[in-house]
């Protein structure tokens, strides 16, 4: 019997930040802004300005916030004609590998193993089983390839801190090595884990995804999609559970109508629209829509449960050949597993089946899916055949 506690902190791993800041709130140029709203307004066969009387005509002739940010009034470099141009107006997007990511890994585990004699048909069984209580916090969902996504938090890297996508809190496993009558012997594996997490996330408010930064920025970063207000990192599955959710959903949705993200604010800081004219042009979070509340059977991200079992019988020809011909079955009891690390229920919440808010039990279809039961535990239950040969 052992007993450890494991500590693992790592830190400047990489992790991508936009150092240019393209959207950001506070990198509007207000001259920029005024030449596009002018045209739109024009457009609209209103006065060719930017004038809160132009802005009233073109809302009367139907305009909406995606005209003006179509035309420029978006994230964007200045070298492109867009108004919130990021930090250096002479530059794109700066995407740099920086050594900022951080990840704590804590652990308690514990293992026995030993021989327990035989019982009745086994003998010389070998008897291991082991277990773990741990927490892996991240400030990227893959440490691995946190360089490959920007980060949640632009302007704050570590700040999206907390369950990482590969977080289990409880781990058993127990396995047995056994002889069996006739010169069989019988190897057997099973496996529980607790469910995985996953960060709750706005889903994009404009399929085309353009104003996103009047929808979905709340922090003024430039990055779209920003987490569900009162959410972490891999929140659904640890604090947020589907009833939970629905209460944050809901206190969010009484947001949508009115509530201003930082880049609309920096509009009306600049002089450039009201608050009541950018709620008509629908310039409010979420683009005024509600988020689809979870249905009341919603499922939460899957446990996994295993067992795989080898049965196998060793003959021997003349004094240094032996065949060992086997079959394995893996999955042995057919449970249904989904929610694969690479392919969980989706954070964000845009309600369709496979989200986080849109799917009941008969609506699965991320189960662990077919491959060689080797490689591929948890798939449906399956069939191996083989031949060892010892020469």
């Amino acid at each position: 019997m052992s007993v450890d506690y494991l500590r693992n902190r790592g830190v400047h791993f990489g992790q991508l930040v936009e150092l240019n800041r393209i959207g950001a709130a506070n990198t509007l140029n207000v001259g920029a802004a005024r030449d596009i709203i002018a045209a739109v307004n024009d457009g609209f066969g209103c006065p060719a300005n930017a004038s809160a009387a132009a802005i009233n005509c073109a809302i009367a002739k139907g305009a909406s916030i995606i005209d003006y940010a179509g035309n420029g009034l978006d994230a964007g470099s200045a070298l492109d004609g867009f108004a919130f141009q990021g930090a250096n107006p002479n530059f794109r997007a700066i995407g740099a590998i920086s050594p900022v990511g951080l990840s704590l890994y804590n652990a308690l585990t514990a293992s026995l193993r030993g021989r327990i004699g035989g019982f009745g048909p086994l003998k010389g069984t070998t008897v291991s089983v082991s277990y773990s209580l741990s927490r892996f916090q991240a400030t990227n969902p893959d440490q691995d390839a946190g360089f490959l996504t920007t980060s949640t938090f632009n302007d704050a890297p570590t700040k999206f801190f907390g369950p990482a996508a590969l977080d289990r809190t409880h781990q058993l496993t127990a396995s047995f090595l056994t002889d069996l009558p006739w010169g069989l012997k019988i190897n057997s594996t099973t496996r529980f884990a607790t469910a995985l997490p996953q960060s709750i996330f706005l889903p994009f408010a404009n399929p085309t995804q353009v104003g996103e930064i009047f929808f979905t920025d709340l922090n003024g970063d430039g990055v779209t999609r920003d987490p569900l207000p009162g959410t972490g990192s891999g929140s659904f599955g640890r604090d947020v559970g589907a009833s939970k959710l629905n209460e944050l959903i809901t206190g969010f949705n009484g947001s949508v109508a009115s509530g201003l993200t930082p880049a609309a604010q920096a509009l009306v800081n600049a002089g450039l629209f009201t608050q009541a004219q950018l709620v008509a042009l629908r310039a409010t979070i979420n683009n005024g829509k509600p988020i689809q509340v979870a249905p009341s059977d919603q499922v939460g991200i899957d446990s996994f449960v295993n067992t795989d079992i080898r049965v196998s019988k060793s003959f021997g020809f003349k004094e240094r050949l032996r065949i060992e011909p086997m079959v394995e079955v893996f999955n042995l009891f057919n449970v249904s597993n989904f929610d694969p690390p690479g392919n969980r229920l989706r954070g964000f919440l845009d309600g369709s089946s496979g989200s986080i808010n849109g799917t009941s039990p008969g609506l699965r279809s991320n189960r662990y899916g077919l491959g060689s039961g080797s490689f591929a535990p948890g798939i449906p239950r399956a069939f191996q055949f083989g031949i060892r040969v010892m020469f």
